[in-house]
């Protein structure tokens, strides 16, 4: 049993030595290991170094390699050949632009100068030099990678004078654009006729923006192809045909004015004559149960003609109607004097009574209970210290020489009606409410005025030289204009363009605010 054992022993010294292996230490293995790390770590930043100073000194006699400008690659060049192609773009910015679209000679130039367009070649030029060779190294080194991975689209600035654009742009549209025409409705013997409507073509205006901007930022002074767009009616038929409908029923009732025992009959061909049609923004005013609005918020609006009315009233409302008459006045040494006094009347309110209509158009109204006030004098001499009239704040003038005789003899009229009239603090001042009736029982003549897109004899031609030189005051004063419309074409009496005022009962109106805190 013993000698077993001990053989045992042997046999388990002899196991344990075969399996000893010699390593090394764990700090002996880190040196080495650090070693190698540092050994590669200084080669690789020797090679960058040498990197970066090869791509220093290549970039620095050179353009960007991959550098794009349009479809022009200037990646490469030296500053000599970069000079040279931008000088040839000088040519080009010289020469012009030409444009393609309908209504367009192909062989027309359109210079940039006159487009309001700036294109500074140099600073460009600049600008491509500089890219990748400035900024701190880790921009350059991003701005080249850029460059040459092809994701760069360089640009050139290009700066529009907005006003000078805007006029040339105003001289494409007249030569190019065919602008839409809305529906509308007129008055031919006692009938509605609707004047249906036509779609047009106009530039997109966007569009030339963005391509213009696209094309000369990278110096492209290729053809410019003129996109155009259809322009929809802001009027279609149908709004047409719904406001006639509207105005035929209106027409197709007969209604009684009525005042105590007064009754002013209102038969179907005088309410044909008192309505009129004309394209309105919708507002608060505005039945939206009878006219329904565009995208815009516009409708083909009826409504009634406070000419018309006013005329209606003073031939048949007569013998229960007395107009007061308002104090005049003048200016003196001393200050303002009466120079007419004004007295009390009784007059139906033209404004409230077309409002009421206007507000249930459509609709069988019968008797309608006129709006009957008393309507005292504005000034008396009473109260004419209190006035706050001193001094002379404003003038306007305007030249009418070598007017016809007509002419001359309305002009005199309609100045009469604003002789010593006075507008008091806040109020809106309106040339056609204050001038009343135009017509002979008025005291004017037939001469020639510019109605929609003729010229006409009618009765009263000349006012506008009055309502100009009113609003060449107004402008003079300050006072906030709050309604003007120029003519349709420049007339030798109203010179200097852009001082002109039109006016025509109802509308256009020429009409400020005294937004002085005392009469003027």
């Amino acid at each position: 049993m013993v000698a077993k054992k001990e053989s045992k022993k042997i046999d388990v010294r002899q196991k344990t030595k075969k399996k000893v292996k010699l390593t090394k230490r764990p700090s002996e293995v880190s040196v080495d290991n650090l070693r190698w790390f540092v050994l590669f770590l200084a080669a690789f930043l020797l090679l960058a170094l040498v990197l970066f100073w090869a791509v220093e000194l290549v970039y620095a006699h050179k353009v960007a390699y991959g550098l794009k400008l349009g479809g022009d690659n200037l990646g490469g060049m030296t500053r000599e050949e970069l000079n040279d192609y931008l000088e040839g773009k000088r040519v080009n910015i010289v020469d012009g632009l030409k444009m393609t679209g309908d209504n367009l000679d192909e062989n027309t130039v359109y210079f940039l100068g006159d487009m309001g367009i700036w294109l500074d070649i140099d600073k460009c030029g600049s600008d491509i030099w500089g890219y990748g060779k400035y900024n701190s190294w880790l921009t350059r080194t991003l701005n080249r990678a850029r460059a040459v991975s092809g994701s760069l689209e360089f640009k050139c600035q290009v700066d529009f004078d907005r006003l000078d654009y805007n006029n040339w742009l105003g001289i494409l549209r007249e030569k190019v654009n065919r602008p839409a025409v809305s529906a509308s409705i007129e008055k031919r013997d006692g009938e509605l006729v609707i004047i249906y409507s036509k779609e047009g073509l106009v530039v997109d205006e966007s569009r030339l923006l963005n391509d213009l901007e696209d094309k000369l930022s990278v110096l492209d002074f290729g053809v410019v192809d003129l996109v155009q767009v259809v322009d929809s009616p802001a009027i279609s038929d149908e709004m047409a045909l719904a406001t006639r409908e509207l105005a035929q029923r209106e027409i197709n009732q007969s209604m009684q004015w009525v005042y105590e025992d007064w009754v002013i009959d209102v038969y179907d061909d005088v309410i044909f004559d008192m309505l009129y049609f004309e394209q309105r923004e919708l507002n608060e005013g505005i039945n939206q149960n009878y006219f329904k609005p565009n995208e815009d918020g516009q409708v083909m609006y009826v409504g009634y003609d406070l000419s018309a009315v006013d005329k209606y009233l003073n031939d048949n409302a007569w013998m229960f109607e007395d107009k007061p008459v308002d104090a005049k006045l003048a200016m003196m040494e001393d200050g303002p004097v009466v120079i007419q006094e004004g007295t009390t009347g009784q007059m139906v309110d033209r404004t409230r009574l077309i409002e009421y209509l206007e507000l249930h158009m459509g609709e069988n109204k019968g008797e309608v209970e006129l709006p009957v006030e008393l309507m005292e004098s504005v000034i008396s001499g009473m109260n004419i210290d209190d006035l706050g009239i001193k001094e002379l704040i404003a003038s306007g003038s305007s030249d009418f020489s070598y007017s016809p005789a007509n002419r001359i003899h309305n002009i005199g009229v309609g100045a009469d009606n604003f002789d010593g009239m006075v507008v008091a603090p806040g109020e809106e001042f309106s040339f056609t409410k204050l001038l009343g009736s135009v017509d002979a029982a008025s005291g004017y003549l037939p001469e020639l005025v510019i109605a929609g897109n003729e010229t006409r004899p009618e009765y009263g031609g000349g006012l506008c030289q009055v309502s100009t030189t009113m609003y060449r005051a107004a402008l003079d004063a300050g006072f906030p204009i709050t309604a003007r419309s120029p003519h349709r074409y420049r007339v030798s009496y109203y010179e200097p363009v852009g001082l002109d005022a039109t006016v025509y009962i109802p509308n256009p109106d020429l009409r400020f605010v005294n937004d002085t805190k005392h009469y003027i």
